[in-house]
């Protein structure tokens, strides 16, 4: 069998174009190594870069999470202070009020009963009254007895 002139040609032509690829990239592969080193560390760089922003997203929400928490427990402490603050006025204002109730009712009470001064103007009219007794009369035995009444 006689082959056909073009495909004589058909498979030296593929052959040949093979190798001029060989040849070709034999002469470029350190240009092609350079060019794929470049493409790889943009994309490493693009990563580094990602990874870098996603750190700083992160260090920010950690740093503003820590001033959230530092406020919190400053208004916190604040509120405790008020508290306490509110707690004292109270008490110091339930003490002064319990003060006063008891003056009022000391006072109410002289009111109703005799005064304070005459309670004492009475005292005052028996030591009067016994000194005047013993004066008069000489005998302590009446103003004994004098006082006796009083008392009795």
């Amino acid at each position: 069998k006689i082959k056909a002139p073009n495909e004589n040609h058909k498979v030296p032509f593929i052959e040949i174009e093979k190798d001029l690829w060989k040849h070709w990239i034999s002469k470029k592969g350190i240009i092609i190594e350079q060019y794929l080193e470049q493409e790889w560390i943009k994309e490493l760089d693009m990563d580094l870069n990602i990874m870098s922003d996603e750190c700083v997203k992160e260090a920010t929400k950690n740093y503003v999470a820590l001033i959230n928490t530092e406020e919190l427990q400053h208004k916190e402490n604040y509120e405790e202070l008020c508290n306490k603050q509110e707690i004292t006025e109270n008490t110091i204002e339930y003490i002064n009020s319990d003060i006063e109730n008891k003056r009022n009712k000391e006072f109410h009470t002289h009111i109703g009963k005799d005064s304070y001064r005459n309670e004492i103007e009475d005292w005052i009219r028996e030591d009067d009254l016994y000194a005047s007794s013993i004066v008069n009369n000489g005998t302590v035995e009446k103003s004994i007895n004098i006082a006796e009444k009083h008392i009795s």
